[in-house]
């Protein structure tokens, strides 16, 4: 299990994280706030500014209730920097 030590917002819908391995990533959430009706208010650049780090580092969170697990942040990092290559 993933967690993460720092966030902050990295653009409309990019957030920099760091992980307690030491990994620093700059993921996009873009599709995923694009996809998913639950994350639909995160489209707005005022809200997903407000971007904090959840409970123990499991998870990034927004108000309202809004949240994204450690774990599946970090999958998707991988896979991007995977891409990038």
């Amino acid at each position: 299990m993933h967690r993460i030590t720092s966030v902050k917002s990295a653009g409309d819908v990019a957030v920099r994280l760091r992980f307690d391995n030491g990994k620093t990533y700059t993921v996009d959430l873009r599709e995923l706030v694009l996809r998913s009706r639950g994350l639909k208010r995160l489209r707005e650049a005022a809200l997903f500014a407000h971007v904090a780090l959840g409970e123990g580092g499991h998870s990034i969170a927004w108000p309202g209730d809004l949240d994204l697990g450690a774990d599946t942040l970090w999958e998707v990092a991988l896979i991007m920097a995977l891409l990038a290559i």
